[in-house]
């Protein structure tokens, strides 16, 4: 059984016929029959089976989660094109896709067709799916590993993603009662605060 179809307590069955997507107005809308187009297009056949099963309020819903997936990798592809500098190579020839029918007309414009393929090719044919077993279990491996690393490493360690690393030679003693604020004026960049 499926996600969608586990989401909604209706087994899946292989005995359904897909039907064709529905003719939508390609308004740019984000209506239900052009998400349900780009369903039907680019999904997981098995996934457009729960679908079908599905109740109204379900579906409704599952198409609103297939938008903020689509919607949200083209914005993170355009923020990495941004932040790599490279110019639009390969604009968006017309409104023949479902996908970019389906789109409001601000992202519409601002996207091109390696953003459009990536989405296709490699994201929903995944969506809605569930992972191999085998990598469910590396994944939960990876996380209970990062888990026991942590709590391994002992008490008054610090885990951060931060830039800034205080240096190794300089421990200082750690007198917690005896610390006073520091005004954020007082700090520099990319600098370890002596603290008082």
């Amino acid at each position: 059984m499926g996600m969608a179809a586990a989401a909604a307590g209706v087994p899946a069955s292989r005995d359904v016929a897909p039907r064709p997507p529905p003719r939508g107005g390609g308004t740019g809308s984000g209506s239900a029959a052009e998400y349900e187009a780009v369903l039907y297009k680019y999904c997981d056949p098995e996934v457009v089976r729960e679908y079908e099963l599905l109740p109204i309020p379900a579906r409704e819903s599952l198409r609103s989660s297939l938008k903020v997936t689509v919607e949200d990798n083209l914005m993170n592809e355009q923020f990495k094109q941004l932040a790599g500098a490279k110019g639009r190579a390969h604009p968006v020839a017309g409104d023949t896709c479902p996908l970019v029918k389906a789109l409001p007309e601000g992202l519409r414009a601002s996207i091109d067709r390696d953003m459009i393929a990536a989405l296709t090719q490699h994201i929903l044919p995944r969506w809605g799916t569930t992972l191999p077993r085998p990598l469910q279990i590396l994944t939960h491996e990876k996380g209970f590993k990062h888990h026991i690393d942590r709590q391994s490493s002992g008490p008054g360690h610090m885990h951060t993603n931060g830039t800034v690393v205080k240096p190794a030679g300089n421990r200082g003693r750690r007198d917690w009662a005896s610390l006073t604020a520091t005004s954020v004026s007082e700090l520099q960049l990319f600098q370890v605060a002596s603290g008082k």
